[in-house]
């Protein structure tokens, strides 16, 4: 399938409804811009289906999407923070808007509705072979004070046919010039694109058969899925103590800081300054290790994260 079609030109048109929503949440500006598809170890993809009509799959980096969630909370962007489960929620909350208002553009365009589709997320180790006979656009948010959010859009091959089926009448029809009349000549027209959906006063559309938003009390599974595939920092702490700025100054080779724990007690393993598990010092191959003693259960070390 061309990348001129009518198919990419509405997933095109997606996208800039999707940057009324980043702009809205972020107070930025966000403009859509032309984009190449970059190496990355770690995709995240939001995969959205129509019953039988098909499926439609955005792919971003897992760096873009940390960076673009810390600036949801509040953050400066970190690309390379640790997503926490704040994050996460932030993330999910924010495509599913983003989705929703994307198929708002796209339904624009449409002389048949799409059915009610569902958001699953999922983690990559890296970009999926895209279906052959679909349809594909790679474009980008720039952010401002941010930099480039790749978005890869991938329309699988069911549902490009429905909307070349669909689509492509009502939209090429939007793009015709009229008809000059004999011995006119008539300049180029401006090329039309698919109307913008209507905004609440909130600006959040609520079309009962598109995207649902996501519910912020439960986890699907692919949330717990893309969770798991998460690298985290681990680290081990020996003991704390407190001194004065003066003591501080005061330190020189040679000082000894003793710390409130005594020798022999396990020592804590943290995650996002959390207590998971305790443990005791082992020696493997020349290098410290830490042998587990004592471990909080799954449900309590996922809550943790947080």
């Amino acid at each position: 399938m061309s990348e001129n079609t009518v198919v990419t030109e509405l997933l095109e048109t997606a996208l800039q409804q999707a940057a009324d929503v980043a702009r809205t949440r972020l107070e930025r500006d966000v403009q859509v811009v032309a984009a190449q598809v970059t190496g990355s170890t770690a995709i995240l993809r939001f995969d959205l289906s129509f019953g039988t009509v098909g499926r439609l799959a955005w792919f971003v980096s897992n760096e873009d999407a940390t960076g673009f969630s810390d600036l949801l909370i509040g953050g400066a962007g970190d690309r390379g923070a640790v997503l926490t489960e704040m994050h996460l929620d932030a993330l999910t909350a924010a495509f599913s808007d983003m989705l929703e208002r994307a198929v708002n553009g796209i339904g624009a365009g449409l002389d048949a509705p799409l059915e009610q589709g569902e958001l699953d997320l999922g983690m990559e180790p890296e970009l999926p072979a895209l279906e052959p006979g679909g349809a594909s656009v790679t474009l980008a948010l720039e952010i401002a004070d941010f930099g480039s959010f790749t978005v890869i859009q991938h329309a699988n091959a069911a549902l490009a046919a429905h909307l070349e089926r669909h689509a492509v009448p009502a939209y090429a029809r939007a793009q015709a010039p009229a008809a000059a009349p004999e011995g006119e000549v008539v300049a180029d027209a401006p090329v039309a694109t698919a109307a913008p959906a209507a905004q609440a006063a909130d600006n959040v559309v609520s079309l009962p058969n598109v995207v649902q938003p996501a519910q912020a009390p439960g986890r699907s599974t692919g949330d717990l899925d893309m969770l798991m595939n998460v690298p985290l920092p681990l680290t081990v702490e020996l003991g704390n103590t407190q001194r004065t700025i003066r003591e501080l100054v005061e330190f020189t080779v040679g000082s000894i800081i003793e710390l409130g724990k005594l020798a022999g007690d396990p020592l804590d393993i943290k995650v996002n300054d959390r207590v998971i598990a305790r443990g005791e010092v082992v020696v493997i191959d020349e290098e410290f290790g830490i042998r587990i003693t004592e471990i909080m259960s799954a449900e309590d070390r996922l809550r943790g994260l947080g």
